[in-house]
């Protein structure tokens, strides 16, 4: 059963004829009724009788009749509110983003956000899935993986790995730190798998150096609370927190490189290329990595000839 021939069959109900019903259906008279004619024979109903030259409603056609305006009514209601999202401003977001872009980069940018501005809903990203959120709900995700191609996606910026230490601490005065000479020291980890964890992880296994110990933490604040109280240096990606020292972890230059650049990871934006509200994301994204400049500085910014 199409809802076109259930949209014919109630123009005519209420024009009163088939004749009177073509010119709202715009089609001609023969084909109405051929089409009210399929609808009945898809239905297993008569659902129009001519009485004494006129056109009436069976009793089946009047106990149907409530049921296709409803049929109608509700496919008008869909395209229409179709037509308001399509036309209509962003007014709530879902972002999924690694945790500690959720508490270091999304939750102060949200604060900053206006009235007029999208209601965010936020959710975790699992590392295993990445851009998978977006084909599960997510209007928007944040995540240090190169997206896909077939997503839409910004570069948002370099976000660096640091050494935390407190402030009497030798390392605390150092402009960086190599990777040989941090492994000497006793480091508190992210675990192995974690965006921070594999960045650094590849950084030693280049330079052929070995962790002297290691100790592991789920959460990079727990991390620099015991780096505070003087238990290790403290490898992550957070903001610092316990007026530690954020000291940025040298890698050497490659042979494509002329000058020495420090451990980061990258963040990346991206979104579904056919999302209804695309441009609206893509300018969200935009504001965004605009924050992230205004907080952390222009050092953040990537490059785009490396992209």
């Amino acid at each position: 059963m199409e809802l076109r021939t259930v949209r014919y069959f109630v123009a005519v109900a209420d024009a009163g004829s088939v004749s009177a019903a073509t010119k709202i259906v715009h089609i001609t008279q023969p084909s109405l009724s051929r089409q009210l004619h399929q609808l009945e024979s898809e239905l297993g109903l008569k659902l129009l009788a001519s009485r004494d030259g006129r056109l009436q409603l069976t009793a089946a056609g009047l106990r149907f009749l409530p049921t296709a305006r409803s049929l109608v009514a509700a496919a008008d209601n869909a395209k229409n509110a179709a037509e308001a999202i399509r036309k209509g401003p962003l007014d709530t977001i879902h972002i999924a983003a690694p945790t500690v872009t959720l508490t270091d980069v999304l939750a102060p940018f949200i604060a900053g956000l206006g009235p007029g501005d999208p209601v965010p809903t936020v959710s975790a990203l699992d590392p295993k899935h990445g851009c998978d959120a977006l084909e599960h709900g997510a209007d928007l995700v944040l995540t240090t993986v190169v997206p896909p191609q077939r997503f839409s996606h910004q570069w948002v910026a370099r976000l660096p790995i640091l050494a935390y230490v407190p402030a009497a601490h030798a390392l605390a005065a150092k402009e960086y730190v190599c990777v040989s000479q941090l492994v000497a020291h006793h480091l508190l980890l992210s675990p192995t798998g974690t965006y921070t964890r594999t960045a650094l992880d590849a950084v030693v296994t280049a330079q052929g150096v070995d962790y002297s110990s290691t100790r592991e933490f789920t959460s990079g604040q727990i991390a620099q609370a015991v780096a505070a109280a003087g238990h290790g240096v403290a490898v992550v990606s957070d903001d610092s927190r316990f007026e530690l020292v954020g000291v940025p972890i040298s890698v050497p230059a490659t042979a494509s490189e002329t000058q020495r650049s420090t451990l980061a990871i990258d963040l990346f934006a991206a979104w579904q290329p056919e999302h209804h509200a695309a441009a609206a994301l893509e300018r969200l994204v935009a504001t965004l990595g605009g924050y992230v400049v205004h907080r952390y500085g222009s050092n953040v910014l990537p490059d785009p000839a490396a992209e």
